[in-house]
């Protein structure tokens, strides 16, 4: 079964998963010619310190990527603690403003033919320790909707 991906979306595609560490946002915004939205839709802890934040990033209010963010607050220095609860700046945004270049290291790169999505999971890795566990779900269906009417030159 092949995808059903224009070669726009494609390139598209190329620009989230290339995009550097808290970056996907802007590189959409530069590819696509318009606001990108990223979104905190919940946060909240399990047990001991352990939190999982929800994320989406829309384009024209279309939820592209979906994103499941993992992690231990034991793990991390307060002060990334402190602005990651304040669920005002999204974790690449905090690790910049903080001086911190993280390493991204791809777990798995997935693509379901039947649901039209690609899942990719990875972990921001910083002095040896996982910070952040992060699912992605890229709607291709979604992204090809948003393309198409437009005829975005990307």
């Amino acid at each position: 079964m092949q995808s059903r991906l224009h070669c726009n979306a494609l390139s598209v595609v190329e620009t989230i998963l290339n995009a550097p560490i808290g970056k996907i946002q802007y590189a959409l915004e530069e590819s696509l010619k318009c606001n990108v939205r990223l979104t905190v839709v919940e946060q909240n802890s399990s047990i001991k310190q352990q939190f999982v934040r929800k994320i989406s990033i829309s384009v024209m209010n279309i939820p592209i990527i979906r994103a499941t963010v993992t992690f231990d607050g034991n793990l991390l220095p307060d002060y990334i603690l402190y602005d990651v609860l304040m669920k005002k700046l999204s974790i690449g945004q905090i690790l910049e403003k903080n001086g911190i270049a993280g390493i991204r290291w791809i777990k798995s790169l997935r693509l379901n033919f039947e649901k039209n999505r690609l899942f990719r999971e990875y972990e921001i890795i910083n002095d040896k320790s996982t910070w952040f566990v992060i699912c992605e779900e890229i709607d291709l269906d979604s992204l090809q909707a948003i393309l198409e009417p437009h005829l975005v030159n990307v």
